[in-house]
């Protein structure tokens, strides 16, 4: 992964995109990865491996150690009156035993498995091949100690503080970028140069008017619906727009769909908006930037001209980059579910979004923003902060960790 500043370079991909729409760098990454695999030990099974005579193994290995397993079918169990409810069937006495709630001792068999190392991060051991050479599987509920794919897109490290985007440190791009440009890394693996800045750009302005159809959708919501409740409907809607355009095995309508959701993202959303307070609905300008139009589609209003703040338009820009992409988190893996079984784009993105309004995800900021709301003004701050402390009172600080 990179370390070089991120100042944008005169030669990119600006022929590629204008020609080809080719994904040269994402080939590129692929490759690496299977040579790094192939250049990692094998998965497979140590004949007489005995503990005493290995006092030592190679950096780039582990070895496991597995009891006689017997593949349980079920028919082990005897299902009387007192083992009918799951937690008697599963019970804490029978975890970590051989399923008759004795720990035995058994001859082993061991096996060497591959311990891959990222750029960055945690090493990882490519478990893969287990279940069908061991019969085992990993227990690991909430993915904490599982890598679901080999990526050179985002690292972060949320307790140290630290954002990687294709190498860069999240504070050298927004110091020296913009949202648009590290959406172009993002997709490409590069920053832009000035005629790669130009060409994605107007890809992105050029796809961000939405069917006049779907505004039709925006009619039928209750007037307090809830802003993310539109979203999930309208951008699921959008796969019956670009149905025939959305071969997912084609990577010219791959790319399309991108640039459609970068540039249709902040319309719906500020339509979403404009619906749940009644307002009508504001229509997007290409004169203006990518945070500059989305401030002019949520607070624009008919009757008078709306002025942006430079201000404003530059702290969304960065709010923007901050969030544009943090890694496996819950929403990019719904989405990346849903989407191995090649379903239409919109509607993988709406299931991310599902994902994304809970309260222990995006939902989160919800939360912060209806508490500031609660507070109101900085005189309330002490009467909150002791509301907090107090064990009995139901107010927590949000955004806190």
């Amino acid at each position: 992964m990179s370390s070089s500043r991120p100042y944008p370079m005169q030669r990119r991909f600006s022929q590629v995109l204008r020609e080809q729409w080719s994904h040269v760098y994402t080939e590129k990454i692929r490759k690496q990865g299977e040579a790094d695999l192939e250049t990692a030990v094998k998965f497979g099974k140590i004949e007489d491996f005995d503990i005493a005579q290995h006092k030592t193994i190679q950096s780039n290995e582990c070895i496991i150690l597995f009891p006689k397993i017997e593949k349980k079918t079920g028919d082990e169990m005897d299902y009387t009156e007192d083992t009918k409810d799951n937690d008697d069937i599963i019970s804490p006495s029978r975890m970590g035993t051989n399923g008759n709630g004795k720990i035995t001792k058994s001859e082993y068999t061991a096996y060497r498995l591959p311990l891959l190392y990222p750029t960055v991060g945690f090493p990882c051991i490519d478990v893969r091949a287990l279940k069908g050479k061991t019969g085992v599987t990993t227990y690991d509920p909430g993915f904490l100690s599982t890598c679901s794919c080999h990526s050179t897109i985002t690292y972060i490290d949320g307790p140290n503080g630290r954002l990687l985007h294709r190498g860069y440190e999240i504070q050298e791009l927004c110091e020296k970028s913009d949202f648009v440009d590290l959406s172009f890394l993002l997709l490409y693996g590069e920053l832009p140069g000035k005629n790669d800045r130009i060409h994605h750009e107007t890809q992105i302005k050029k796809h961000s008017l939405v069917h006049e159809k779907l505004i039709e959708f925006y009619k039928g919501f209750r007037y307090n619906a809830h802003p993310m409740a539109i979203m999930c409907a309208v951008v699921g809607a959008l796969s019956s727009f670009y149905h025939h355009e959305m071969d997912i095995l084609n990577a010219e309508h791959r790319w399309l769909c991108a640039y459609r959701l970068i540039a249709k993202m902040p319309t719906l959303a500020a339509m979403a908006y404009k619906t749940s307070i009644g307002q009508p609905i504001v229509y997007p300008r290409n004169n203006l930037s990518y945070a500059e139009n989305f401030l002019h589609m949520m607070f624009a209003v008919p009757a008078e001209p709306y002025k942006i703040s430079p201000i404003k338009a530059k702290a969304l820009d960065k709010f923007l980059m901050l969030h544009a992409d943090h890694e496996q988190n819950a929403s990019t893996s719904t989405v990346r579910i849903a989407g191995s079984s090649h379903a239409n784009p919109f509607a993988c993105i709406a299931s991310g979004i599902t994902a994304l309004w809970g309260p222990n995800h995006g939902g989160a900021n919800e939360a912060v923003l209806n508490m500031l709301i609660a507070i109101g003004t900085k005189g309330n701050i002490p009467k909150y902060i002791q509301k907090a402390k107090d064990k009995k009172d139901p107010f927590r600080l949000m955004g806190f960790g």
